[in-house]
């Protein structure tokens, strides 16, 4: 091992990171020295002035002295003209999908709704991206919809090309995230002497090699207060700001404005159409890909939430700030009024965060008293506090208020000072937000909402939440009412014993007058020949211990093979006692707020891993051929049945005589499952088991409409004979 070999293997995996701040382990030192080469000296003699000695720095001093200094070409992630291929070539042959593209051609043209079911096999990134493409003509815009980034960049970078190779056409294309996804050069500035000068070394590296500011190239997270360097909606002055000409979301959002189609996520799709196409401009048709996660998205849109401690500490901020940004306003030239106007607006952030903090320690005792992490709430909550409630929403909005007028008030005095603009804007328009959402939570007599704190015992924290009950009348009036723009809604699982209804209801379809129409489509696997699903009887209660045990015991006999496994679970808890289970390195346990990047990462490394995991693996996962042989399902994933939200609209559907598990647990459960089994085959060639842990899909009545879902006839196996098959082979 040569001198730099042994530095290299010194080095610890953060500084490692530092360099190779886009990638997320496996950290090479070819990959590491070329990294290096192309940063200038200026930047290593920078960190290495303020880094202690060691290893790290000690190799990048010896690749200084030798390495030659590379040049590169930035590639823009968020930006494309699609150049096609001349060679012509011929789709496979999937009925699914050129029955998909003849349906999707006929909304595109006569700006009607189409909702499409595609299982994985139809091939419906192409069955939608064909016809959009033709039919764009000079002049026609398309908005692509996703919920997750996954699904946004295979896009963008992959199918995207495909489609226009296909077609011969060339496209024009943008990638835009939310606000909060990209670098802020002013937050930046603002927060660098804060920042250790390895943290400075990766974000100086990121700078350099970024076309986007897109913080997914980031992966380095040690020591780093994401929200010191991401771009916020409030705080930003676009224009105005003295980094607007190297502000890397100004020219992403410039480029999305004039690109033939743009691919973005739900919940940006639906604040544009709040905004009126402030961000995605006018477009003529849009394709909501993953379509079945809309709810949520929706939810989350309209709902209000009231965090108390990052409401106190957000205006401690602003006291803070305004406190120190005063001495310059008494000392300016501004007329005397004009001074005690500011003078006043900062007296009442600082009552007004008096105020708040009682009302916190108010309504923390009753949590305490109550100890429900989750927990309906009325207006009775405030019963002794009301006169205190006033005052607080009074002075909210006159702050929000005041700071819109000072913003104006110094315009008209032609005051310079940009950052003292800045921080008014920046008031204006968080506690405006403070003020609508403590205005609804407070008062907690809406019905068309679910209102429940949540309770952070270790945080000692109290979050307000206001949430609405019916996702279809939003969307209706924000979406659908456009009847110049086409709809198209598809995803792998849109149905529930066989029906659209639920879908339709959530998005307010059943609503519109416009003409839709629904199709679910063939899938080009073989599923009788690729997939098999198991399910067991004789497996004990779900709740109950004893159901995890077995369920131990059936994981220890699949384990055994040389296949990576996923095991879908529902709980944390599910989680935790597989855990004190299995002291096996294989096992991958998902931990709570953890990274799915990293452990999917880990998973693809390693021979016959078995993922346990929750939530986010049950969807949006693309493992195919040997990195997935195996999934393990160990319960039916319904909704949490005190989940305040979900009662609410259950309750909701009781009172219109609905049955709301009939009509909408169970179906939700349902296409949740499709989703978890959907991870298993990927290609044509892939080939698999699914074991079904949860037996009351075959004891209960609502199990036919279970097992109705699947793509293929499931074998059954009682546990204790399938146990002893297992022993004697």
């Amino acid at each position: 091992m040569d001198k730099k070999s042994s530095l290299f293997s010194r080095i610890s995996e953060e500084e490692k990171n530092a360099i190779l701040f886009d990638k997320t382990g496996n950290f090479s030192e070819k990959a590491f020295k070329d990294r290096i080469s192309h940063y200038n000296d200026s930047l290593l003699n920078s960190f290495l002035l303020n880094y202690t000695p060691g290893p790290f720095s000690d190799y990048i001093s010896e690749e200084m002295k030798f390495s030659k200094k590379h040049f590169f070409q930035k590639v823009d992630s968020s930006f494309k003209i699609t150049y096609p291929k001349k060679l012509t070539f011929d789709l496979e042959k999937r009925r699914g999908q050129l029955n998909m593209m003849d349906d999707i051609n006929e909304a595109i043209g006569s700006q009607n709704i189409l909702i499409a079911e595609a299982p994985p096999g139809t091939g419906k990134s192409l069955a939608y991206l064909i016809p959009l493409i033709k039919n764009l003509g000079d002049s026609k815009r398309a908005v692509i919809s996703t919920n997750t980034k996954n699904l946004q960049m295979q896009l963008f970078d992959k199918d995207l090309e495909t489609a226009s190779d296909y077609t011969g056409i060339s496209v024009s294309a943008s990638m835009l995230k939310g606000i909060g996804n990209y670098f802020c050069f002013m937050k930046y500035n603002e927060n660098i002497s804060n920042f250790s000068p390895l943290t400075k070394l990766a974000l100086e590296g990121f700078l350099l090699f970024t076309n986007s500011g897109d913080l997914s190239e980031l992966k380095y997270h040690h020591d780093l207060d994401r929200g010191d360097i991401t771009c916020d909606n409030e705080y930003c002055v676009e224009n105005t700001c003295p980094f607007s000409g190297i502000c890397h979301y100004l020219k992403v959002k410039e480029k999305a404005l004039t690109s033939q189609i743009v691919f973005t996520n739900h919940y940006l799709s639906l604040i544009d159409a709040e905004l009126g196409n402030k961000f995605l401009g006018e477009y003529d048709c849009i394709v909501f890909d993953e379509a079945h996660n809309l709810e949520n998205a929706i939810t989350d849109i309209y709902s209000y939430k009231f965090d108390f401690l990052y409401v106190l500490k957000t205006m401690n901020y602003f006291t803070h700030t305004f406190r120190g940004q005063m001495k310059f306003i008494r000392s300016s030239n501004l007329s005397t009024d004009a001074v005690n106007y500011f003078e006043n607006l900062l007296s009442t952030m600082n009552d007004a965060t008096d105020e708040i903090d009682i009302l916190y320690r108010f309504i923390l005792d009753i949590a305490e008293t109550e100890n429900k992490e989750r927990n309906e709430y009325s207006s009775r909550i405030f019963r002794g506090a009301e006169e205190r409630v006033r005052l607080i929403s009074g002075k909210l909005f006159a702050i929000s208020d005041n700071a819109d007028r000072g913003i104006k008030l110094l315009k008209e005095e032609k005051f310079r000072m940009l950052d003292i603009y800045q921080t008014l804007k920046y008031i204006f328009e968080k506690t405006n937000r403070f003020f609508e959402s403590f205005a609804v939570n407070s008062q907690a007599d809406n019905e068309e909402y679910a209102f429940f704190y949540e309770y952070v015992p270790n945080r000692k924290n109290i979050i307000l939440n206001g949430l609405p009950v019916d996702t279809g009348e939003p969307f209706l009036k924000a979406m659908l009412s456009r009847e110049d723009i086409s709809f198209i809604f598809t995803s792998a699982t849109l149905t529930a014993s066989n029906s659209f209804e639920m879908f339709k209801k959530q998005t307010g379809i059943n609503q519109t007058k416009r003409a839709h129409f629904e199709n679910s489509y063939e899938s080009s696997f073989n599923y009788e020949e690729q997939m098999k699903v198991i399910c067991f009887n004789g497996m004990d209660d779900p709740n109950s211990d004893g159901f995890m045990e077995k369920a131990s015991q059936i994981i220890q006999v699949l384990s055994s093979s040389d296949k990576r496994m996923f095991i879908l679970a529902t709980s944390y808890a599910q989680i935790d006692f597989l855990k004190k289970r299995f002291n096996d390195k294989r096992f991958l346990f998902q931990k709570k707020e953890e990274n799915g990047d990293k452990l999917l990462h880990m998973h693809k490394q390693r021979k016959a891993s078995i993922l346990v995991g929750t939530n986010m693996f049950w969807e949006g996962v693309d493992l195919p051929g040997d990195l997935l042989e195996i999934i393990v399902i160990l319960k039916m994933p319904f909704a949490v049945p005190d989940d305040p939200i979900i009662r609410r609209r259950c309750r909701v559907m009781e009172e219109n005589q609905i049955n709301p598990f009939r009509e909408y647990t169970l179906p939700q459960a349902i296409i949740r499952l499709k989703q978890g089994m959907g991870r298993l085959i990927r290609k044509n060639d892939d080939k698999g088991e699914i074991y079904i842990l949860d037996e009351r899909i075959l004891t209960k009545s609502y199990g036919k409409h279970v097992l109705g879902s699947f793509y293929v006839k499931p074998s059954v196996y009682n546990f204790q004979t399938f146990m002893e098959q297992k022993k004697e082979s």
